[in-house]
C-alpha cells in the first residue's frame, strides 16, 4: 500500500474518530478547530482519563463533579515548580506547603521605650529569611492576606500602648492601652489579619511607655502569608 494510502487512510480514520491535527501541529478531539497543542471538547463530557492495573490512575475532567482526581494506591498528590514541591496533599486530606512564608521570634534588651519597631533577636522560626533580626522588619514576599500575633509584657508599673505597625504606620483595630497598677506588670496578645502589598513591612513596637522583652519574658511576634 502507498505511503499516500496510508496517509488517506489515517486520516479518514481521525475524522471518523473527530480527531483533527491541523496544519500548525495542534489536535483536536471533539473539534475540527484546535486552538492549542491539545484541544479537547466536549462539554460536560471533556475528560482525561489514565488507569492501570497496579492501581494508579489519574482522572482530569468537567463531569457532573469538575474534579481532578488522583490515585496511586493511596500516596500523596504533590505539586511542584522548578522540580520542587510546594503543595502536598496526602490520602488523609491534610494539605502542607513547605515554603509559605511563617516566622516566631522573641527576646531582646530586658526594657524598650516607646518604638514602632521592636527588634527581637531569637528566631524559633524563620521560613524564606522573610524576617529581620536587624531591623525587627517581617517583609511581605507577596501580595495577599497574612496573619500576625504581637505577644508584649509592659514594664513595672508603667503605661503602655502596644500596636502593631505597616511601613511604620499604625495599623487600625492592632492597638491596646495598659496601665497596670504600681508593682504589677501587664500582658497581652494583639491578633489581626490584613492585606499587604509585596515589600510591604510589619513591625511591633508601642507608642507610649515601655515594654519588657527579654528572652525570659512572654513576649513575641510571629505571623505567616494565609493566602
Amino acid at each position: 500500500m502507498s505511503e499516500l494510502r496510508v496517509a488517506t487512510l489515517q486520516h479518514e480514520a481521525a475524522a471518523a474518530s473527530n480527531i483533527t491535527l491541523d496544519a500548525n501541529g495542534n489536535v483536536g478531539v471533539g473539534t475540527s478547530s484546535p486552538s492549542s497543542r491539545l484541544h479537547i471538547a466536549g462539554g460536560a463530557e471533556s475528560t482525561i482519563r489514565n488507569t492501570a492495573s497496579s492501581g494508579s490512575s489519574w482522572f482530569v475532567g468537567s463531569n457532573t463533579a469538575g474534579y481532578i482526581l488522583h490515585n496511586e494506591s493511596n500516596t500523596p498528590m504533590l505539586f511542584t515548580t522548578n522540580g520542587i514541591e510546594r503543595i502536598r496533599i496526602d490520602s488523609a486530606g491534610r494539605v502542607t506547603m513547605p515554603y509559605q512564608p511563617a516566622f516566631t521570634v522573641y527576646g531582646g534588651s530586658d526594657v524598650i521605650g516607646a518604638t514602632t519597631a521592636l527588634v527581637w533577636t531569637l528566631t524559633e522560626l524563620n521560613r524564606g529569611g522573610f524576617y529581620n533580626t536587624s531591623n525587627g522588619r517581617f517583609t511581605c514576599p507577596v501580595t495577599g492576606v497574612y496573619v500576625f500575633h504581637y505577644r508584649w509584657t509592659t514594664a513595672q508599673g508603667v503605661a503602655a500602648q502596644p500596636r502593631l505597625f505597616t511601613n511604620n504606620v499604625g495599623i487600625e483595630g492592632a492597638t491596646q492601652y495598659s496601665n497596670p497598677p504600681a508593682g504589677s506588670y501587664s500582658a497581652g496578645c494583639i491578633s489581626v489579619a490584613i492585606q499587604c502589598n509585596a515589600n510591604d513591612y510589619i513591625t511591633c513596637g508601642t507608642l507610649t511607655g515601655q515594654l519588657i522583652v527579654g528572652p525570659n519574658y512572654n513576649s513575641g511576634f510571629s505571623g505567616h502569608l494565609l493566602g
